[in-house]
């Protein structure tokens, strides 16, 4: 992460994991050494700026809003840094999209940290133009498209 965030090319960074922790640390009660844990990656995806992680746990469709973890170690979930739904410019924080393509899928309902969420097996697509400044994401279930939305980042400003 910190070869890709600091080479002055790179405008996106995602990344992926099993288990998103933010959904986990709130709604499944996991032990505080985990949380623990939590803090420590949610730090590192702060620290380097990183766009956008995808995962697929919680067998639904659910993403959060950009969320800012601002070096907090007492494993909470940050911040939301905007409501805004459809397009992100500048690093607002990052963001944490599942989707599941699984047989079974669970109801989650609904919570603060969530900027869309459906109960329905997906899949996604990301597509990147401008140079790579421009990130597509869109995703998708049987019955058609359900969410979309757009980062962008200049790497001339050294904020985003």
């Amino acid at each position: 992460l910190q070869k890709s965030a600091n080479c002055g090319k790179i405008r996106n960074i995602i990344g992926s994991a099993h288990i998103i922790e933010p959904y986990t640390v709130r709604g499944f009660g996991i032990p505080a050494s985990r949380k623990r844990e939590a803090v420590k990656y949610t730090n590192i995806l702060d620290k380097y700026k990183v766009a956008l992680v995808l995962g697929g746990h919680n067998h639904s469709f659910q993403r959060t809003y950009p969320i800012d973890h601002g070096g907090d170690t007492s494993a909470s979930l940050g911040k939301i840094t905007t409501k805004e739904k459809t397009n992100y410019k500048g690093h607002a924080g990052v963001i944490y999209q599942e989707v599941s393509s699984t047989l079974y899928v669970y109801q989650m309902g609904e919570w603060d940290y969530l900027a869309h969420h459906l109960s329905e097996k997906g899949y996604i697509t990301l597509e990147s133009s401008q140079g790579g400044k421009k990130l597509e994401i869109k995703s998708w279930t049987l019955s058609g498209n359900v969410d979309s939305y757009t980062i962008e980042r200049d790497i001339s400003n050294s904020s985003n």
